[in-house]
């Protein structure tokens, strides 16, 4: 199923591909996640990197690299520079062809069920478990 996402501003617009068994998330509890979405999580979807096109303002788009506490390995974030909103991530540590969609940006994301929860052991202890939990990244 096609979504229409966009950044907080609006000059950032994209399409991503979710399979229909894919309208549920993960949501992440690392240190990095919660630091970036100012919340005790993110909402996430992993999906191939073809699923994912622009559709304006891709010239906006900025990124940089951090270190992930899981393994070391780099994880690329790509963001609006206008607001700082992130479409997405891609972590190497998912291969070249693998990206983390910001589903709270896609149309009609926040109604997505979380199925899987990843970094459950980063959870704040208010926070009740929701889905399958994983102290880290699922095996895989």
């Amino acid at each position: 199923m096609s979504r229409a996402g966009k950044c907080h501003c609006g000059q950032v617009q994209w399409t991503v591909e979710l399979p229909d068994e894919s309208v549920s998330m993960m949501l992440c509890h690392c240190g990095a996640c919660k630091a970036m979405s100012s919340s005790g999580y993110s909402q996430n979807q992993m999906v191939p990197k073809s699923a994912f096109r622009y559709t304006k303002g891709e010239e906006l788009i900025s990124s940089y690299t951090y270190t992930s506490d899981n393994g070391g390995l780099p994880v690329h974030c790509y963001f609006c520079s206008i607001c700082s909103c992130h479409p997405y991530h891609q972590l190497e540590v998912l291969g070249p062809d693998t990206i983390v969609v910001k589903t709270v940006h896609v149309d009609g994301g926040l109604a997505f069920v979380p199925a899987v929860e990843i970094f459950g052991v980063c959870r704040q202890p208010w926070q009740k478990e929701i889905g399958l939990t994983f102290d880290n990244m699922p095996p895989a």
